[in-house]
């Protein structure tokens, strides 16, 4: 072998070294990508064994990621592709799931406020005995003061009933589209189990 021909495999390693090493990169930086995705799912549902297991196999990886040969690269590249299937999967469990709560909350919710706000319609009509104000006599002014923060208290009441309703058909409704979005988006990837 000529020194030509050695000077070639050098450089040919040295520029397939490289790309090794970028395909390390980019799925260090696919994992992270991925980590910090389920790491968020945790903070929703901490007991599910199926991510925490996940969380402990990609942090491995990335602890390893350097020393991987390119074949174990490429074998990690993949099963990366099916742990973001899996991700999505539960993604959707999960969110179908919430707005499962979030519609059991609503149905409690709505009768509450609408009680709520029917006292409070029926002070502000008089038609209720703390809607009518006390004569004026030193034993009654006591009660007075009581029965005027009552009538506060049940109209901040009805506001802030107002605004939790309104928060949570908003959040029904983007939980609604992030449920579509992500059946949609899971049913084009190919392998996909929804």
């Amino acid at each position: 072998m000529s020194g030509a021909d050695r000077l070639g495999d050098a450089v040919q390693e040295r520029r397939e070294g490289r790309e090794v090493a970028r395909a390390r990169g980019s799925l260090r930086g696919e994992l992270r990508r991925h980590l910090g995705q389920l790491e968020g799912l945790e903070r929703v549902c901490p007991d599910r064994p199926e991510l925490k297991l996940q969380l402990d196999e990609v942090r491995g990886v990335l602890k390893e990621v350097r020393r991987l040969p390119e074949q174990d690269v490429e074998h990690y590249r993949s099963e990366l592709e099916e742990w973001d299937r899996q991700l999505g999967t539960m993604t959707l469990e999960e969110l179908e799931a919430l707005r499962g709560r979030i519609g059991q909350e609503a149905g409690s919710a709505d009768t509450v406020a609408e009680q709520i706000e029917e006292k409070a319609a029926a002070i502000r009509r008089g038609r209720h005995e703390l809607g009518a104000e006390l004569h004026s006599t030193q034993a009654s002014a006591a009660l007075e003061v009581v029965r005027s923060g009552l009538v506060g208290e049940l109209t901040r009441l009805s506001q802030r009933a107002g605004r939790l309703d309104r928060a949570r058909q908003a959040a029904d409704t983007g939980l609604t589209k992030a449920a579509k979005g992500g059946k949609q988006a899971s049913r084009s990837r190919p392998g996909s189990r929804c």
